[in-house]
């Protein structure tokens, strides 16, 4: 960690003391990020020179090759380089705040692949971190809401605008390690991306991920090529406020990517799309869960009840899944322990066959 820490000081000491930070805080300013933010965010920036930061080790005893293990400098020929330079640096901390690795963003019009991120070393396991964790930690714990989005100025513009935690993940896919890490400290997830043909589809790919952890999920798809800080600064609060309560739930989501445009889905397509939320209700340990998330589906797809329940447990038994073997057991304790001198269900279906084929 130490560093890290000796970067991030490198880094926030050049963006408020070096003219030749000017085009990072002019980037800033054009994004809306008042000081506060800058602070509160730890942003800094790094130099321009290629060895800025390998002097400034140098100087505090840090050991330059650790600082190539930690992605901050590179080696070649024996030579020590500075690998950001000229960059936005957002530093990624985890939850006790310690700094574990860096993002770096090209300032407008600069050359160079948009962002260079740190890589995974001893300290940072990008499938366990989350930026913007450390900056809403006092608001996290028993938070009812909690924003998803997919950059890092959004996490930013949200927490600016006071709309609750606002979390991103670190240049990856959502992961299973980070959905249990959002469990503990909300109820439920919105997840807020662009409304683009990539966007929706790396929105869905979350849902089965959140359902095993048991996690309540909306989905909020913004306007194609749009993005939580462009919306807020163009049309303001009101806005993303209207929108938030359009969001969907994960199943009325996951429907209405598979359905596309399609209004009036045959027999067929309704077939194929409920094998599609079979794979996601099948990642639900709840058996309650599962049952919620089949009735919104043959709500939504206009089903009929016992045929869609057969089905499920057809996919269930097909993949070999425990929870097939826990719902056999539930249907099991419906069917068979009913008080109620009603008919149960097992016995409707006999009395039907037994109709049907009086002989």
């Amino acid at each position: 960690f130490a560093a890290n820490v000796s970067a991030l000081r490198c880094f926030k000491r050049y963006l408020h003391e070096s003219d030749k930070a000017r085009p990072v805080l002019d980037y800033l300013a054009g994004r809306g990020v008042t000081g506060e933010s800058i602070e509160t965010f730890a942003l800094g920036a790094a130099p321009t020179s290629g060895n800025a930061l390998v002097k400034w080790f140098s100087r505090e005893g840090i050991e330059l090759a650790i600082g190539c293990q930690l992605g901050l400098l590179g080696e070649k020929d024996g030579r020590f380089y500075d690998r950001l330079r000229g960059r936005l640096i957002f530093p990624v901390r985890d939850v006790q705040g310690r700094t574990i690795g860096f993002a770096g963003r090209v300032a407008e019009g600069a050359d160079g692949p948009k962002y260079l991120n740190s890589p995974e070393s001893a300290v940072y396991q990008k499938s366990r971190a989350l930026f913007g964790l450390a900056e809403a930690r006092d608001g996290l714990r028993g938070s009812p809401r909690l924003l998803v989005v997919e950059g890092y100025l959004d996490v930013i513009a949200l927490h600016e605008a006071g709309l609750g935690p606002a979390l991103a993940t670190c240049g990856t896919a959502m992961t299973s390690e980070q959905a249990r890490m959002l469990k503990r400290f909300g109820s439920e997830v919105v997840v807020v991306f662009d409304g683009d043909d990539a966007g929706r589809k790396a929105a869905l790919r979350m849902l089965p991920i959140f359902v095993k952890a048991g996690i309540d999920t909306r989905f909020l798809m913004l306007a194609p090529g749009g993005d939580p800080d462009e919306l807020l600064r163009s049309e303001g609060l009101a806005a993303l406020d209207n929108l938030r309560e359009e969001a969907l739930g994960g199943i009325a989501f996951a429907i209405s990517m598979y359905l596309g445009e399609t209004t009036n889905p045959t027999p067929t397509q309704k077939n194929a799309i409920l094998e599609h939320i079979f794979t996601i209700i099948a990642e639900a340990d709840s058996l309650v869960a599962r049952d919620e998330y089949l009735a919104q589906a043959i709500r939504l797809l206009k089903l009929e009840e016992r045929s869609a329940r057969h089905e499920l447990s057809r996919y269930l038994r097909r993949r070999g899944n425990s929870a097939y073997r826990s719902e056999q057991t539930s249907s099991s304790n419906q069917f068979t322990e009913n008080g109620s001198g009603k008919l149960t269900t097992v016995e409707d279906d006999l009395l039907l066959l037994l109709l049907h084929h009086e002989e």
